[in-house]
C-alpha cells in the first residue's frame, strides 16, 4: 500500500496508466502486485477453510525449525580420511628425551588396536597461550 504513495508523483507524472519509462515501471510493478495480492488470497482462503491443518502445518514447520540446531549442517560433508589426532602436552621443563619418550609410550599403547594400520608423531614447540595449568 505504501509503495502507491512512492509510485505516483503528485505532478501525475509517474502515475500508473500515463506515458514515460517511470509509469511502465509503476504498471509492472502493480501487475505484479496484482498477481501476488490473488495468491495471497486464495492461500488465506484455504487457510481459514481448514484451520486445524493450518494449526498443525505452523506448529511443525516452527518444530522443523527449531530441530535444525541440533543437525549436524554443513556444505559439502568432510571426508573420512581414516586418520585422527592425539595431541598431549608435557611439562614445560622435559627435555626432548622425555617426550620422545612419551610419545613413543603413546605408540606403543595405540599399536595394541590392529585397526591402526600406522602411526606418526612429531613435536611441537609450545605455542603462546598453552600455559599448563
Amino acid at each position: 500500500m505504501l509503495a502507491s504513495l512512492y509510485l505516483k508523483h503528485s505532478n501525475g507524472v509517474c502515475a500508473p496508466g500515463t506515458k514515460g519509462a517511470c509509469s511502465r515501471i509503476a504498471d509492472r510493478l502493480d501487475s505484479f502486485y496484482t498477481v501476488v495480492e490473488d495468491k495471497y488470497r486464495k492461500t488465506l482462503d484455504l487457510g481459514l477453510a481448514h484451520r486445524d491443518g493450518a494449526d498443525l502445518a505452523v506448529v511443525l514447520f516452527a518444530a522443523a525449525i527449531y530441530i535444525t540446531r541440533f543437525i549436524g549442517k554443513e556444505l559439502t560433508p568432510s571426508e573420512d580420511q581414516s586418520r585422527f589426532v592425539i595431541r598431549f602436552q608435557t611439562p614445560i621443563d622435559y627435555s626432548v628425551d622425555q617426550v620422545d619418550q612419551m610419545g613413543k609410550k603413546a605408540e606403543e599403547i595405540l599399536r595394541k588396536f590392529p585397526e591402526i594400520k600406522s602411526i606418526m608423531y612429531s613435536q611441537a614447540e609450545a605455542q603462546p597461550g598453552d600455559e599448563q595449568r
